[in-house]
């Protein structure tokens, strides 16, 4: 879930007949062009997955540059992502594009302090280029090299917009392609609150709200059920991810510029072992936070979040808008405190289609 938004688009989500909920806010790419150390075209062709610690697991890409249209680099530059997979062990991270070897692409680029580059703004920060055609902006890559040479000004008027294929995603293993999810059909281990809300909310407002985001989802109709809350704890240190064996939601500091970041730890085999889920300590969280301009509505980016738990993908089209795990949002959202069809679709395609419980 990101930030980052233009007044059109602000303009043109307020105006719709439902309010577009918390998530990640839309970047325009003149925004984008303006916060990037660099701007480049170049081709993914090399890759390195490195363990930084226990359960810590990131991917370094080798990228071969083409044109460079802002930053000072040479001939190559290597862009680190968080997660990948190590001998049958893997880390996964929501909000986080993926790369393929061989793929050419425009990016726009952050720094980080050991001078590898992160994409910014998410999957809105990689461009997609193929066959002559700049995918995710829907125009020609000739169009897009003539917008470039003008920088952030060139830029105005394009929006990210893919076109839709599903209207759920499955996360999948790289490697062998099998299916992951909790072979149990409920969290190992059952869940844990951490109470470390800057906003003041209380222990029973959290466990009210993240409860009722659960049930959204054990109401799905299909063989699973995350329970209830089954530990509250009050650690004021535990602001990141931590492979512990826990599977804990906290508030702390989530990938950059996202609302909240949800980890996940899986065998190859297609096992989920952990999830944690970090909501942003900097903004301000409400229960509820409905209409709510200055607040982000818990419940609602909870229930985004536990999809992520579940294994299923971000939707990134505007065809998607409907659903709780499209991936942009407002202050104020409380659309996603229940599920759209593509939820419902998605989470019976995991673990089967079951009687709802009386």
């Amino acid at each position: 879930m990101r930030r980052g938004l233009t007044t059109l688009l602000l303009a043109f989500f307020l105006g719709l007949a439902f309010s577009l909920q918390a998530l990640y806010l839309s970047i325009d790419p003149p925004e984008l062009w303006d916060s990037s150390s660099a701007v480049i075209i170049g081709k993914v062709t090399d890759s390195q997955v490195q363990e930084e610690g226990t359960g810590n697991i990131a991917t370094y890409f080798t990228i071969s540059l083409e044109k460079v249209f802002k930053g000072n680099i040479s001939k190559y530059l290597l862009l680190r992502l968080p997660g990948g997979e190590i001998n049958g062990f893997g880390l996964s991270v929501s909000d986080i594009p993926k790369l393929v070897k061989g793929e050419r692409l425009l990016l726009f680029l952050g720094e980080n302090p050991d001078h590898s580059f992160y994409i910014l703004g998410g999957f809105q920060g990689k461009i997609s280029l193929k066959n002559g055609n700049a995918l995710e902006w829907n125009i020609t890559e000739k169009e897009l090299l003539q917008r470039l040479s003008l920088g952030s000004a060139g830029l105005v008027g394009l929006e990210y917009n893919p076109s839709a294929t599903t209207s759920y995603g499955i996360c999948k293993d790289s490697v062998t392609g099998n299916k992951i999810y909790w072979t149990s059909g409920a969290p190992t281990g059952g869940w844990t609150i951490n109470d470390n809300d800057p906003s003041g909310l209380s222990s029973q407002q959290l466990q009210d709200a993240y409860n009722a985001s659960a049930n959204a989802w054990n109401q799905a109709g299909a063989c699973f059920s995350f329970g209830s809350v089954t530990n509250i704890i009050s650690d004021s240190s535990l602001t990141s991810k931590k492979q512990d064996g826990v599977n804990v939601l906290t508030f702390g500091v989530p990938e950059s510029g996202a609302f909240a970041t949800t980890y996940y730890w899986y065998y190859s085999s297609g096992q989920l072992i952990e999830c944690d889920t970090v909501f942003d300590n900097t903004l301000t969280w409400a229960v509820p936070g409905c209409n709510n301009r200055s607040a982000y509505d818990l419940q609602n980016v909870a229930t985004h979040e536990f999809g992520h738990w579940l294994c299923l993908n971000d939707l990134t089209s505007r065809l998607d808008i409907l659903e709780t795990m499209f991936l942009y949002g407002l202050p104020g959202g409380c659309q996603k405190q229940t599920l759209y069809s593509g939820d419902i679709a998605g989470i019976q395609a995991i673990y089967g289609a079951c009687k709802k419980k009386d």
